[in-house]
Formats: C-alpha cells, structure tokens, sequence
C-alpha cells in the first residue's frame, strides 16, 4: 500500500486574521469572550469565523470584570448562606 507522505507543497496553507490579545495574560479571556460570541451567534458556512473584530481588548476586559464580579457574588452568597448549612 502506497503511504501518504506529508510535504510542503503539497499541504495548503492557511493564516487566519485572529483576535490578538496587547498582553501575555488575556488569552484566557479572549477563548471565553470568543466562545461565548461563538455560541450567541455562530456564524454559518462559509463565512469566516475568524475576525479582527470578532472579540475586542475592551470585550477580554469586561470579561475579566465579569468573572471577578461572578466570584465576588458566588463568595457574598456562600457566606450569608454559611450558618444556615447543616454540619456534615
């Protein structure tokens, strides 16, 4: 059986234009704000997923407020709610 060899000239190569994060630490927040856009309209074949404007800095930024504010709520209610549980 012949065997498929992998070769440069044979392979397509493709550069999508991608959201680019200004730091080394916002790549977290640019996946979620990305999949959240994603899944609140996915776009439909074959329009291209990938956009310099698909996700923003500003977007990566309120997603980190976002979940900060998410924790800080989820912590508030753990403790008002922490008397009321029963020992184990």
């Amino acid at each position: 059986a012949d065997e498929a060899k992998l070769r440069s000239d044979f392979l397509a190569a493709y550069a999508p234009k991608v959201p680019r994060q200004q730091n080394r630490f916002d790549c977290g927040l640019y996946m979620l704000q990305f999949i959240e856009n994603f899944m609140k309209d996915p776009p439909s074949a074959p329009k291209p997923i990938f956009a310099d404007t698909w996700v923003t800095p500003q977007q990566a930024s309120q997603k980190r407020k976002d979940i900060q504010d998410l924790i800080t709520s989820l912590s508030q209610r753990r403790a008002a709610n922490a008397d009321k549980q029963v020992p184990p």
